[in-house]
């Protein structure tokens, strides 16, 4: 592997931990830790900061494994990858679409939509170098067949 290519999985882990902390501080699914709302409501501006945590971590997260996915291409797992990498930047646009351009009021569930297919892809980038170890593949792929 290049180290371009391991430099990119770190910022893939690194970004994928980070996804799953924000989503146990979101929900208080761990008693005793405060919920990111708490956390940010003594800061000033603390609405947009959160939407933006919430947000922006899932997105960032989808676009380094979408990068990672088309240099790995011709696998399952990168097919699998990009499929939830897709959907969750599908589900971060129409979600700030909705803050953003949104008339009416109600419930705003688009955080949990975002986290439907955030997590499972953080998960999936956290678990794929344990499955590539126990399976190896001598498989082609982008990087190989441009000489890298």
């Amino acid at each position: 592997m290049s180290s371009n290519r391991s430099r990119l999985r770190i910022v893939e882990a690194v970004l994928a931990i980070t996804v799953l902390i924000v989503a146990v501080m979101t929900v208080e699914l761990v008693p005793g830790i405060d919920t990111l709302e708490a956390i940010l409501g003594v800061l000033p501006g603390s609405d947009a900061l959160g939407s933006g945590t919430v947000f922006l971590f899932p997105t960032l997260l989808a676009v380094v494994t979408l990068v990672g996915a088309v240099l790995d291409w011709p696998s399952i797992a990168s097919a699998v990858v990009t499929a939830l990498a897709l959907f969750t930047l599908v589900m971060v646009a129409l979600s700030v679409d909705t803050l953003v351009f949104g008339k009416g009021g109600g419930v705003f569930f688009g955080h949990l939509f975002v986290g439907v297919g955030a997590i499972p892809l953080a998960a999936l980038v956290l678990v794929r170098p344990l499955v590539e170890r126990l399976l190896p593949a001598d498989r082609p792929n982008l990087l190989n067949r441009f000489g890298n």
